[in-house]
């Protein structure tokens, strides 16, 4: 079991790796902007908060700060293997 209640993201490859090819021309998209945040754009909607309260493994003091970037959460808050790995390390889960 994974837990999910954790406040887990979507994954960046998402709609890419999970719709049709048909679709993929009109899916949300994952945007790495400049100045090193990220965006999901859906053609002309532009969504600016990719981590939405995705604050595990951070301090307690930063709780309310939204990471801005992929790079500023755990990869365990997007990738499934690595969420196991984390619950592992938390006590969590069980192998």
């Amino acid at each position: 079991m994974i837990s999910v209640d954790d406040h887990i993201i979507e994954p960046p490859s998402m709609f890419n790796n999970h719709l049709p090819e048909k679709y993929k021309n009109e899916a949300p998209g994952l945007v790495h902007n400049p100045d090193g945040s990220h965006t999901w754009q859906f053609r002309d909607i532009v969504i600016p908060n990719v981590a939405l309260n995705a604050v595990a493994g951070r301090p307690k003091e930063e709780y309310g700060l939204e990471p801005q970037g992929l790079d500023e959460i755990r990869k365990g808050c997007y990738d499934a293997g690595e969420r196991v790995k984390d619950m592992n390390a938390g006590g969590s889960s069980r192998p």
